[in-house]
């Protein structure tokens, strides 16, 4: 019987099967998520989406950043990206022990929203960085403007 709602329902009890230690004061008023959901939705973000989006996501800024020296930039990337997941897990796991996993999608879902509205923000601003332009066309500097035939 397999159950998508998460919503939590008053008077339901979810310390019949495990997953809730005696602390956690809001065990009582919230519905478990289905084993079978989180499984899968463990199998697909962390085992399918999850390489598909990271190992790109370095070519990309790559491409993005252009042809410069990308060593302090790469570098910062990196360390972003793994700073970032112990610095999360540290407040998810505090945020979860006090109330639960409600507000925990709550600040994920949040966090994915603003980042899609900083694309949709910055979209015109995504483009590959040209160094030289085209034969024929201009291309502007800080001295100036300079042609390339």
């Amino acid at each position: 019987d397999l159950h998508i709602n998460t919503i939590p329902i008053p008077g339901s009890n979810t310390t019949i099967v495990g997953g809730c230690l005696d602390t956690y004061t809001w065990c009582s008023s919230t519905t478990r998520v289905p084993m079978a959901l989180y499984i899968f939705a463990f199998v697909f973000f962390f085992g399918i989406a999850f390489p598909f989006v990271e190992s790109p996501a370095a070519v990309l800024y790559s491409e993005v950043l252009g042809p410069r020296k990308q060593g302090m930039m790469q570098g910062l990337f990196s360390f972003g990206g793994s700073v970032t997941p112990f610095v999360a897990s540290i407040i998810i796991t505090f945020l979860f022990q006090h109330t639960g996993y409600k507000y925990v999608i709550i600040l994920q879902s949040s966090t994915i929203f603003i980042a899609f509205v900083l694309m949709l923000v910055f979209y015109k601003r995504m483009v590959l960085l040209k160094l030289k332009p085209k034969n024929g066309e201009s291309a502007a500097y800080k001295n100036g403007v300079f042609y390339s035939m």
